[in-house]
């Protein structure tokens, strides 16, 4: 008798862990740039560079890159300035300590952050950026799936359906872009800032591969030669990438997330000796699971009537996905300038982030509340003030229908920006933000699996008699009945010409070929 068995592997959410990293520095001004007049905007994007899990502790490190827009002003000419810094991080994250095959999932956000002027050659950065983990455990059970040379080895299956994670797939999408200023158009002085928002971003899932896709909206913010100006280039870049994986098949369920890991660009000049091109180099991380339901016959139960079998049982916790769901929001709302001489006049350039606070299972829904802080730069419609800045925040509240969920389950969310458009409307800002929302529920659910099966010494007691006359009873099975007496499914349908084993009647009489063993 050869058991054949199956590996369950399963990942399961253990909690998730958060982290604050007070950020205090101070830049000072290269001497190739003028002193500073006034901060305009400050571009902070933290991301995590590597982590490592020790007891019940998570060591993280980071780093954070700073982009400082500012006026200078000499000989009452304000103009535009750029400066990049960046820094590193480091922290840890509280983990439990009583499971020993765990992973951790962390990715981190600007919570509060504020650029200031020390002085005119200083410039001082402070803020909290929040590190998110969620902590996994691995599962790993071997079980009982079938029974090869049996001999006359009797068993009974039946089907469970269990969440498989197919692959883990983590990779790098990279994406170019090449931008040109149109003859019309000042050439460039200098690059003041690159703006990248990932949209559309796909996983397509073919027979033993698959495709991810995405689009690049590029905005790059630039100081045109000989003028005292700021100008915008906008292109869309498309990133794409294909993957062989033999497990693969279209029916399988993915969850994909990407973010911009980093931006490079190098200014150059066109046949004509002017800096009018731009080359763009991006890359993207890129994380994704891709998940089946399998359904597996699983032996539920074994017997063999020339021998004694003992079944080795185990209850097996499971994590069971109820379902996953991605859809697209807007939201809407006003910033108020309060100061009159600088009411805008055009919007140059407007960046966003959106980070979740809360999320929460509610009967057949799921509901998700945040902040969507937004920065945006603008000129106005006083001449001598020229260009000014404004930041803002404004909660948001989601809800994301999710039929059959229960408030007990574990929910997992991820909000996005996918694209931010910002507009004059009188004296204010309208800004209307489309926001990919996912949401995921999971539940616990635990089964019995037979996880070993033995023979056991001794042996199996005769039969003492000819026949026996079985009334079935309401609930029998002719599996139950054929292990009780000892016998085979098999020869109780062809002594009682049972057409469909599955069908027995209440009160209908059975030929058994021997007595019950005990």
């Amino acid at each position: 008798m050869e058991l054949l068995r199956e590996n369950i592997e399963f990942e399961q959410l253990l909690t998730e862990t958060y982290a604050d990293t007070v950020v205090r520095e101070e830049y000072v001004v290269p001497d190739t740039l003028p002193d500073v007049h006034e901060i305009l905007m400050l571009d902070a994007s933290p991301r995590v560079t590597n982590h490592e899990i020790q007891e019940d502790k998570i060591y993280l490190e980071g780093k954070v890159n700073y982009t400082i827009l500012y006026l200078s002003k000499v000989n009452d000419v304000t103009e535009v300035q750029s400066l990049n810094y960046s820094s590193t991080f480091s922290n840890t994250m509280e983990c439990r300590e009583d499971f020993n095959d765990i992973e951790c999932y962390i990715e981190c956000f600007v919570e509060h952050m504020e650029c200031n002027m020390v002085n005119e050659r200083k410039i001082g950065i402070a803020g909290i950026i929040k590190s998110k983990g969620d902590v996994y455990n691995k599962y790993s059970y071997q079980v009982v799936k079938d029974i090869d040379n049996a001999v006359d080895t009797q068993f009974a299956k039946t089907p469970i359906k269990i969440d498989k994670v197919v692959e883990n797939v983590v990779t790098e999408l990279m994406g170019e872009s090449q931008m040109l200023v149109a003859m019309e158009k000042p050439q460039i002085d200098k690059v003041l800032k690159v703006d990248v928002i990932l949209n559309k971003k796909e996983l397509k899932l073919f027979e033993g591969k698959l495709r991810i896709e995405a689009s690049g909206k590029v905005t790059v913010l630039y100081q045109p030669l000989g003028e005292n100006n700021v100008c915008v280039l906008e292109d869309v870049m498309s990133l794409e990438k294909e993957m062989d994986f033999d497990d693969l098949d279209p029916t399988m369920e993915s969850y994909l997330d990407m973010k911009v890991y980093d931006v490079n660009y190098a200014l150059r000049e066109d046949d004509l000796g002017e800096k009018r091109i731009v080359d763009i180099a991006l890359s993207a991380k890129v994380s994704s699971k891709v998940m089946k339901k399998e359904e597996l016959d699983m032996i539920e139960d074994a017997y063999s009537p020339s021998m004694i079998l003992n079944m080795e049982r185990k209850q097996i916790p499971l994590n069971v996905m109820h379902k996953q769901v991605s859809e697209e929001k807007i939201h809407k709302f006003d910033i108020e300038l309060e100061n009159e001489a600088e009411r805008p006049k055009e919007v140059i350039l407007a960046k966003g982030d959106v980070s979740i606070s809360d999320c929460k299972v509610l009967e057949d829904k799921v509901t998700i509340e945040g902040t969507l802080k937004v920065d945006v730069v603008y000129r106005t419609v006083d001449e001598d003030i020229y260009i000014a800045s404004v930041s803002d925040e404004a909660p948001i509240s989601f809800t994301v229908d999710m039929p059959g969920a229960k408030i007990d389950m574990q929910s997992i969310c991820k909000c996005t920006l996918e694209n931010l458009e910002v507009d004059v409307q009188a004296s204010n800002l309208a800004v209307k933000a489309v926001i990919s929302v996912y949401a995921r529920c999971d539940y616990k659910d635990t089964k019995e699996f037979v996880t070993n099966i033995v023979k056991v010494e001794g042996e199996v007691p005769k039969k003492k008699a000819s026949i026996i006359i079985y009334v079935i009873q309401k609930g029998d099975t002719l599996w139950k009945i054929a292990k009780h007496y000892n016998t085979t499914v098999d020869s109780l349908c062809k002594l009682n010409e049972v057409m469909d084993p599955e069908k027995l009647v209440t009160g209908q009489k059975l030929i058994i070929p021997g007595r019950a063993v005990i």
